[in-house]
C-alpha cells in the first residue's frame, strides 16, 4: 500500500463532515486506496457500518477517533489528538475513551489520566493544528512542545506515537509543518502525512465551505480557513504541500498495516428451545390456530391458513422465529404480572402469527389487514416494534425481558436525528447573503404545508416556487445546498424510549454512555444492532395507557388477547359507539380535540371498522383533501379508472384511505405479487422521480399482460400517484383505534372509575387536571370531599361520584391512615384517631380538621378543633410554634376548604 487516509470525518462529526461511511468507502474504492480510516470527533457511531462496507469492498478498515483532551501539561485548554485502534484490545480502549468524553457534565473531553488508563493497543497521531504540540509551537514555546511529545510517548509508548503533518495551504500550517519535520528529525519520532478529509471531491469545496460556516455560527467556532482542501486526497494531490516530507507521505500505509481490528458479529439471542426455535414457533401457532380460528367460515379459514404458511416460511428464512417466541413470552408474562403492554404502529399488526401468539389485540382477518410480514430478503431481520406501557410498569418490562433471556443486556439508544429541511434552509440563509423579505419567502416554501417536502415536490405543487427558483440564482443556490445537506446534518440525543436487547458480550465493542440516572445508552446505528443479532424496539410510557390500566384494574374488565377471550371487552358495544357519536369524548384517546369530535359526530361510526376509518380520516393530508366529506356523502364520489378499484374502495365508502388498499389495487389490476407489489407501493409513497418512472413502466407492462390498454394503465397509475399521499397503514390505524375504542368503552361503561383514573394520572398537570375535573362535573359527576374514613391515596370512584384523595398528607402519612383503617376499621372519633395514630403531627391534624377531612368523626369543625387542642393539652404535647393560623370566615361552612383540595377558585 502507498498513501492511506488516516484522518477522515464523516457526517457523524456533526457540521464537520459531509460524507456517509458508505460514500467514504465507495470513494476510497474508486480512488484506489487499499485501506482507509474513519476518525470522527469522539464518536464510534458509524464504525460498524463503515467496517462492513469496507470489508465488502475489499478495503481494509482502520478504526479511530479524533479525541479532545485536556492539556497534558496542566494548562486549562483543550487540544485534539488522532487515535487509531491497532487491535481489538485497542478498540475496546477506544470505546472506553469515547465513553469518557461523555461522562463530563458540560464539555466533551478526556483527561490525561483517562488517556493513560486506556492507552494500550492505540496508535496516537499528534493531531491537526489544533493538537497540543502544534498549539505550543504557534505559541512560541519549543521547549514545551518537546515536553508534550515526551508525555505522549510516555502515555502510548515511543513506538506508538507519530508526528502528524497536515497542510491545507494556510500560512500557519506551512509554518507548523516545517517545524514539526525538524522536531521529527531531532527526536527520532517518525512523521506521517495526513489530510483532514471531510468531503469526497474538490468539486464539493464550495458546498463544504457553507456547511463549515453554518457550523462556525451554530457552535460559535472561530474560522480556521483551508476548507477548500479538506477533500479526500490521493498522494499526488498531497505532494505539492509536503515537498520536504520524505517517507512521511508513505508512512500512513505502515500504520494501516499495523491496524487489524476485527469487529465481532457471532452472537445470538436464541433461548428456551435452542436450535429448535422454528419448530417451537410452528407448534405454538398450530395449537392456537385451532383455538382462535376454528369458528371462521371455510373461505376465511383457507385464507388464514395460507397466510400462516407464508409467514412461517419467511419467519424461518429471515431468522425471526426466536424473536417472535420472545415477544409471545413477553406479552404472556406481562399479562401474568398485570403489566399492561400494547403493541402499536408496527408491521406486526398485519401478522397472523402475532394474533395467534397473543402479541396483537386486533383480529386481522375481519379488518382486512394484508399479511406481508417477514418477507425481507435479508439474512437477519427483526420487524420494527413499537410498544407502549405506563410509566410505573416500565422497569417491570425490563425485568420481564431479563427473566425470559437471562444472558442478555438491556440498553437505551443514542438516537441520530436529521435536521429538518426547513431548519437547514434557515441555517443556510444565515450564511448566504439574502434580504429578510426573501428569506421569509424561502423559509415558507421550505416548510411547505406544515410538512417536509423536497424540491421535486415543491416544483410539482407550487407555481410560485417554480417562478422564484428559476428567476433568482441565490434562491436556486440555497435550495441546491439544502438538498445536498439533507440527511447530512444531524444531532444525537439520549432517548430512553429506544430499547436495545443485546447478547451478553456484544456491548464490549460499542460505546456505552451513561446519563445522570445511570441509564446506559448505546452509541450505534440500527444496522449495528442487527449485525450483533440484537433486538431493538421503542417503548413509550403512555398516560393514556396508565388511565386504561388503572380503570381495568378497578373494574375487573379485561382487554387484550390470549386464552379465555369470551370475557374480553367486546368491539361492538353500542354504549361506546353512542358516546363516540355524541362527541362526549373528553379524556378519550385521539378524540379530545374539537375538530375530531365534530367530524366523528358527523360520521357516527357504529362498527369498529367504521371507527378505524374515522380515526384515519382525521390526519393532516386527508383533512386537507376533505376526504371525510366524500366518506359521508356530502361530496360526490370521484370516478375511478378501473372497476376493481371501485370494488376495493367499497369498504371505505369510495375513499382510498389505506396502503393495504393500494397494494390490493396493484395486485388485482396488474397481477403483480409479493415483493414486487410492496416495492411499487413504496415507490409511489417516496415520490422519487427515477423510481416512479421505473415503477410506471413495470406497472404498465404487467397491466398490458392482463389485457389492459396502455392509456388505461397510465390512468390507473396516475390515480394511485395522486391519492397515495392520503393513505395510511391500516395496521397502525387499527392499533390506535383499538386503544381509542377501549378508552371510549371504559368511559361509557365505567364513567366515574374512568374519570378517577384521569384525575390520578394527570394530577400533576394543572391544565389537563382542570379540564377533566370540569368535564366530569359537567357530564353529571360529583366530586366528594376528602374524608378520613373514605379517602385513599388517590382518587377513587364511589358509585357515580369520585372521592378526593388524602391530599396534603405525605405519601407515608396517607398510607399509614389507609393501612390502619383496613386493619381495624373506620375511625370512630377524634379520641379513637389519636389513640390509633399517635405519630401524626398535631399541626397536620389541625389542618385536616380545618379543611373538613375529619368531619365524619362527629361535631362541627370548631368542636373537632377544640377537642384536638384539649387532647393535646391533656397529653402535655406542646403546640408547635406557628401552628396558629388565620381562618377564613368561609372555613366553617365546609365549601371553601373542601373545594381547595381540587385546586379550584372559591365560588
Amino acid at each position: 500500500m502507498s498513501y492511506v487516509p488516516l484522518h477522515v470525518h464523516s457526517i457523524y462529526s456533526t457540521l464537520r463532515g459531509m460524507m456517509t461511511p458508505g460514500e467514504l468507502v465507495t470513494a476510497a474504492e474508486r480512488k484506489g486506496f487499499g485501506a482507509v480510516a474513519l476518525t470522527d470527533c469522539w464518536s464510534t457511531y458509524g464504525h460498524y457500518r463503515f467496517y462492513t462496507a469496507a470489508c465488502n469492498a475489499g478495503i481494509k478498515p482502520v478504526m479511530g477517533i479524533e479525541a479532545r483532551h485536556l492539556s497534558l501539561r496542566g494548562r486549562d485548554r483543550f487540544s485534539h489528538l488522532t487515535l487509531l485502534a491497532e487491535n481489538n484490545s485497542g478498540y475496546r480502549n477506544l470505546v472506553s475513551l469515547v465513553q469518557a468524553h461523555f461522562n463530563k457534565k458540560n464539555q466533551r473531553y478526556v483527561t490525561a489520566e483517562e488517556l493513560s488508563r486506556f492507552s494500550s493497543g492505540l496508535i496516537a497521531l499528534t493531531g491537526s493544528v489544533e493538537g497540543e504540540i502544534s498549539q505550543s509551537l504557534l505559541g512560541g514555546s519549543l521547549t514545551r512542545m518537546k515536553k508534550i511529545l515526551t508525555d505522549l510517548a510516555g502515555v502510548f509508548g515511543p513506538d506508538n506515537i507519530y508526528i502528524e503533518l497536515i497542510n491545507h495551504n494556510t500560512d500557519r500550517e506551512w509554518f507548523v509543518c516545517d517545524k514539526l519535520m525538524e522536531l521529527s528529525v531531532s527526536t527520532g519520532i517518525p512523521a506521517v502525512v495526513t489530510n483532514n478529509d471531510r468531503y469526497i471531491s474538490r468539486d464539493s469545496a464550495e458546498d463544504y465551505l457553507v456547511l463549515e460556516r453554518v457550523g462556525e455560527i451554530r457552535e460559535k467556532r472561530r474560522r480556521r480557513g483551508g476548507g477548500a482542501e479538506y477533500f479526500l486526497k490521493v498522494r499526488k494531490e498531497l505532494e505539492p504541500f509536503f515537498t520536504m516530507a520524505g517517507d512521511a507521505l508513505d508512512r500512513s500505509s505502515e500504520i494501516a498495516e499495523r491496524c487489524n481490528v476485527k469487529l465481532p458479529k457471532d452472537f445470538s439471542l436464541e433461548y428456551t428451545a435452542g436450535a429448535h426455535q422454528h419448530s417451537e414457533l410452528e407448534r405454538r401457532c398450530r395449537r392456537y390456530f385451532r383455538m382462535k380460528c376454528g369458528r371462521l367460515e371455510s373461505a376465511d379459514l383457507r385464507r388464514v391458513e395460507s397466510s400462516l404458511e407464508w409467514e412461517l416460511k419467511h419467519a424461518e428464512a429471515g431468522n425471526v422465529s426466536s424473536f417472535l417466541i420472545f415477544l409471545s413470552d413477553l406479552f404472556a408474562k406481562s399479562r401474568q404480572n398485570e403489566v399492561r403492554l400494547e403493541i402499536i404502529g408496527d408491521e406486526l399488526q398485519q401478522s397472523v402469527i402475532s394474533f395467534l401468539l397473543g402479541i396483537t389485540n386486533v383480529e386481522p382477518i375481519s379488518h382486512g389487514l394484508v399479511f406481508e410480514c417477514f418477507c425481507s430478503e435479508d439474512e437477519y431481520f427483526a420487524p420494527r416494534l413499537e410498544l407502549i406501557t405506563n410509566a410505573a410498569d416500565r422497569k417491570a418490562v425490563f425485568g420481564l425481558i431479563c427473566s425470559i433471556i437471562p444472558r442478555c443486556r438491556i440498553f437505551h439508544r443514542v438516537v441520530r436525528t436529521d435536521m429538518s429541511f426547513k431548519k437547514i434552509v434557515e441555517e443556510i440563509c444565515k450564511v448566504v447573503d439574502v434580504d429578510d423579505r426573501l428569506r421569509e419567502r424561502i423559509i415558507s416554501f421550505a416548510s411547505g404545508e406544515g410538512r417536509e417536502m423536497d424540491i421535486s415536490e415543491m416544483f410539482r405543487t407550487s407555481a410560485a416556487f417554480r417562478d422564484m427558483y428559476n428567476r433568482d440564482r441565490t434562491v436556486k443556490r440555497i435550495f441546491h445546498l439544502a438538498n445536498i445537506f439533507r440527511g447530512r446534518i444531524c444531532s444525537f440525543n439520549l432517548d430512553s424510549s429506544h430499547v436495545v436487547v443485546l447478547p451478553e458480550g456484544a456491548e464490549d465493542m460499542i460505546s456505552v454512555l451513561l446519563n445522570p440516572d445511570g441509564e446506559k445508552f448505546l452509541q450505534c446505528e440500527d444496522e449495528t444492532i442487527e449485525q450483533l443479532k440484537g433486538w431493538s424496539f421503542v417503548l413509550h410510557h403512555s398516560r393514556v395507557l396508565a388511565v386504561v390500566d388503572m380503570t381495568l384494574k378497578s373494574t375487573g374488565e379485561r382487554a387484550g388477547s390470549g386464552e379465555g377471550e369470551e370475557d374480553l371487552i367486546p368491539l361492538d358495544d353500542q354504549d361506546a359507539f353512542d358516546l363516540i357519536s355524541r362527541g362526549d369524548t373528553v379524556g378519550v384517546y385521539l378524540l379530545e380535540s374539537d375538530g375530531v369530535r365534530k367530524m366523528i359526530s358527523r360520521i357516527k361510526p357504529s362498527r369498529f371498522d367504521r371507527f378505524v376509518d374515522a380515526v384515519s380520516l382525521y390526519r393532516p393530508d386527508p383533512l386537507r383533501g376533505e376526504l371525510w366529506k366524500r366518506y359521508i356523502g356530502e361530496e360526490s364520489k370521484r370516478s375511478v379508472p378501473h372497476p376493481s378499484i371501485g370494488e376495493i374502495l367499497r369498504e371505505t365508502r369510495g375513499v382510498l384511505l389505506y396502503r393495504e388498499q393500494v397494494r390490493r389495487i396493484i395486485e388485482e389490476v396488474s397481477g403483480m405479487e409479493g415483493e414486487d407489489v410492496y416495492r411499487m407501493e413504496h415507490s409511489l409513497r417516496s415520490s422519487d422521480p427515477a423510481g416512479l418512472r421505473n415503477s410506471r413502466l413495470n406497472f404498465m407492462r404487467n397491466c398490458m399482460e392482463q389485457g389492459i390498454t396502455e392509456d388505461k394503465a397510465n390512468l390507473i397509475f396516475d390515480y394511485l400517484e395522486e391519492n397515495i399521499r392520503f393513505t395510511y397503514a391500516k395496521s397502525l390505524a387499527c392499533s390506535r383505534a383499538y386503544l381509542s375504542y377501549i378508552s371510549a368503552y371504559l368511559k361509557a361503561r365505567h364513567f366515574s372509575d374512568y374519570y378517577a383514573a384521569l384525575l390520578n394520572v394527570y394530577s400533576g398537570q394543572t391544565g389537563k387536571y382542570e379540564l377533566y375535573r370540569r368535564s366530569f362535573e359537567r357530564e353529571g359527576g360529583r366530586l366528594l370531599p376528602c374524608d378520613i374514613n373514605r379517602s385513599h391515596q388517590s382518587f377513587v370512584a364511589e358509585g357515580d361520584s369520585i372521592r378526593a384523595p388524602l391530599e396534603g398528607e405525605s405519601d407515608d402519612g396517607a398510607d399509614l391512615i389507609v393501612r390502619e383503617r383496613r386493619k381495624r376499621g373506620e375511625f370512630k372519633s377524634i379520641d379513637d384517631l389519636l389513640a390509633r395514630l399517635p405519630d401524626i403531627k398535631e399541626d397536620r391534624l389541625l389542618k385536616m380538621a380545618d379543611s373538613g377531612v375529619l368531619d365524619s368523626l362527629g361535631g362541627t369543625r370548631k368542636e373537632i378543633e377544640s377537642r384536638l387542642l384539649e387532647l393535646f393539652e391533656k397529653r402535655k404535647i406542646k403546640m408547635p410554634e406557628g401552628s396558629e393560623r388565620e381562618r377564613s370566615p368561609e372555613g366553617v361552612d365546609g365549601v371553601s376548604r373542601q373545594l381547595s383540595i381540587f385546586d379550584q377558585d372559591n365560588d
